[in-house]
């Protein structure tokens, strides 16, 4: 059952240049800035490891940074080789099928850059990523943000990505062993019962009872979205000590009253329930997560947030109930053409077959929606620009506001 929460990728054929794969270079940003890029580690003292057994070992957490910059610096790279490695062999994915050109893939941003000095303080963005995929597949979409003048905080969460980069170099695994064996068969039944009784017509109310009393249990993706969100919680600590240190990068260059945060699929759900119990954070966005967490459950949200889901039908009935009584402040919208990888930067890797299972959306096209959603929404909640549904609507066909 768990295979559902984790959506794998398919990898197949082999990658050819064509005028749908990326083969080497990102989609250029659209905003004013340049981008610099930067790194940090999150290192505890106090709060044990949740996806270990040793109970020596304590939190780390690496976390990257995309921000407006100075057009200093010199390339980053898109993703470490290792990372990439990782990655594949979580996937299953032949020996035989080269994807080596995605770590060599050409980004936007320059390492060692200054802040871009034009700029004074600009809004904080949190992002956590899909649970088993490195954040660097995101990658393009941290770049429209940046250029666009946000500083974007992507976390990676050690031992639930197919393997992080500390920055001493050091490769950490996920410890996939430690999330099957989680799901033991009482856990399975009680979910396989829920689900199927949230895909009938059975009243709302019922529905949202039985995710309510499943997900206080030891449901695992309820402690997880606990664990998450203190890793979402610890970041935010972080950037405001970035910004009182006068040695620091950032001193002074984060609006920390103008703080977000944004997430796919597992991540997508751990901003939901963050944005529930984080009172730093003021708005946030699931990209096609199912909506985990005992504080969510027919609750109203009290602060901004979006749901973008994908073009199908399979997260919506869990969803549905959970969201049922979000109340003014949220916003719910379907990205017709669009599958559950479409959120990543995988639609640019892959080739008229569609090899990544990404939907029918062109990259171009898949990336400009999405990223013009979020800036959309960021740019109302975070700067106080004018909440424009209407010229998003009939820009993008493929959008249901629902």
């Amino acid at each position: 059952m768990n295979r559902h929460l984790f959506y794998p990728i398919v990898f197949v054929l082999l990658f050819l240049c064509t005028p749908y794969t990326l083969c080497g270079q990102l989609p250029e940003p659209s905003g004013p800035h340049c981008i610099g890029k930067t790194r940090f580690l999150i290192a505890s003292n106090t709060r044990p490891e949740r996806y270990t057994e040793e109970p020596s070992d304590f939190r780390k957490l690496t976390v990257n940074v995309w921000y407006p910059g100075d057009c200093t610096g010199v390339p980053a790279p898109y993703m470490p080789t290792e990372v990439l490695g990782a990655f594949k062999k979580s996937r299953k994915i032949a020996d035989s099928i080269d994807i080596s050109f995605i770590s060599r893939t050409k980004t936007h941003a320059k390492r060692g850059a200054g802040v871009a000095p034009a700029l004074g303080k600009g809004p904080v963005l949190i992002f956590s990523h899909g649970s088993s995929t490195p954040m660097e597949l995101y990658t393009g979409m941290f770049e429209k943000l940046a250029s666009n003048g946000y500083f974007v905080f992507a976390v990676s969460h050690t031992y639930n990505s197919a393997a992080v980069q500390f920055p001493d170099g050091s490769i950490i695994l996920a410890n996939r062993a430690y999330f099957d064996n989680r799901w033991n068969d009482t856990i399975n039944d009680g979910w396989e019962k829920m689900m199927a009784l949230v895909k009938t017509d059975a009243p709302v109310e019922k529905k949202r009872h039985a995710i309510g009393e499943l997900f206080s249990t030891d449901f695992p993706p309820t402690g997880d979205m606990d664990y998450w969100t203190t890793d979402i919680a610890q970041v935010i600590e972080r950037v405001t000590e970035m910004n009182r240190d006068r040695k620091d990068l950032f001193y002074k260059r984060l609006n920390l009253k103008k703080v977000g945060g944004f997430g796919h699929s597992y991540g997508g759900s751990a901003m939901g329930h963050a944005l529930m119990s984080l009172p730093s954070l003021k708005a946030a966005v699931n990209l096609d997560g199912w909506q985990f967490g005992k504080l969510v459950v027919g609750q109203k949200f009290p602060k901004p947030f979006l749901y973008v889901r994908g073009g199908y039908e399979q997260v919506d009935p869990l969803n549905s109930a959970v969201y049922s009584l979000a109340g003014p402040e949220f916003r719910q919208v379907k990205v017709s053409g669009t599958l559950h990888s479409s959120f990543l930067d995988l639609p640019w890797f892959s080739g008229p077959q569609d090899i990544y299972d990404t939907g029918t959306l062109a990259p171009d096209r898949n990336a400009a929606i999405i990223n013009d959603l979020l800036l959309a929404f960021f740019d109302a909640q975070l700067k106080g620009q004018k909440e424009d549904w209407d010229n998003i609507r009939s820009k993008y066909r493929e959008l249901e506001f629902e």
